[in-house]
């Protein structure tokens, strides 16, 4: 990736949390970010962007847009109002196939389940890879190419090398925490592994994220007996998940309703809990 020109660095920290709460809404696969065969050599563009996360993406390079996803997550301004067109799991094809678009954008987590819908449909599209900080910058790389925004583009990512560079130096010599990054899922947690979104941000951050995996997984599945068992080995780490408790259930929790926490001895704070807003974070 190529640096050049620099501006804002606070649109990279935005750019770069947005895409980090987005990613958890959708599961994670490798994927190339060019699933498909759009064509943007002439002519108007009439561009779908179908999740929550590439219309941030468009909107740091300069796109104008013909339709929306349906989403529960804040829209760039000059995006508000246009039609929507389903939510990122489930796009509306023949919607879509109406506004006769040159391209549908969209996260390449979701290709497997969608692409034959807009085969189906006869739609042009291009799947991106947000799977990890690095990917996500490839990708703006090349929408930057492909849709003629090489100085937005070239802005985004030397602005993404410059605040790296000023964050490695701020934390030389220090110590690297261990952090064990926990997702809470209905009755279990799922780890996240150096290859996801925020693993890759982990690793940016000059963490040692304790969960490695030798394969391609983006998430790893321990028991709770195992993850206590991990707790008591390691000292001086972060623990922390996203999402909510699961260990009560259906059940309302038992601090909502001023009591004692009903397992004390394996809930773990989520960022929430100490008082972060993810949502206001990422805007």
């Amino acid at each position: 990736m190529k640096k050049l020109g620099l501006r804002k660095g606070r649109r990279t920290v935005l750019l770069l949390l947005t895409v980090c709460v987005l990613s958890f809404g959708t599961g994670c696969v490798s994927q190339h970010p060019e699933g498909g065969s759009a064509g943007a050599d002439s002519g108007e563009q009439r561009i779908v962007a179908t999740s929550n996360s590439t219309l941030w993406i468009c909107d740091a390079l300069d796109l104008e847009l013909t339709a929306i996803c349906a989403t529960s997550g804040d829209v760039p301004e000059r995006y508000r109002g246009l039609p929507e067109i389903g939510t990122a799991m489930s796009p509306d094809a023949e919607a879509i196939a109406l506004l006769d678009p040159t391209d549908v954008i969209g996260p390449a987590s979701l290709q497997e389940s969608i692409e034959p819908t807009y085969q189906a449909a006869g739609v042009p599209y291009t799947f991106i890879d947000l799977e990890s900080v690095g990917s996500m910058y490839d990708t703006i790389d090349m929408l930057g190419e492909k849709y003629d925004r090489k100085p937005q583009a070239d802005g985004l990512i030397e602005e993404y090398h410059r605040t790296l560079e000023d964050f490695q130096e701020a934390v030389k010599g220090k110590e690297a925490p261990k952090v064990l990054m926990l997702m809470g899922l209905p009755g279990q947690y799922i780890e996240v592994t150096q290859n996801a979104y925020c693993g890759s941000l982990l690793d940016l951050a000059g963490a040692t994220n304790v969960v490695r995996v030798d394969d391609e997984q983006n998430f790893a599945s321990w028991n709770t007996e195992e993850l206590l068992a991990l707790e008591q080995e390691l000292v001086g780490y972060a623990f922390g998940f996203v999402g909510t408790c699961p260990y009560c259930g259906g059940a309302p929790c038992a601090r909502i309703e001023g009591k004692p926490c009903r397992h004390p001895e394996k809930v773990r704070p989520s960022l929430e809990a100490i008082g972060f807003d993810i949502s206001q974070t990422a805007k």
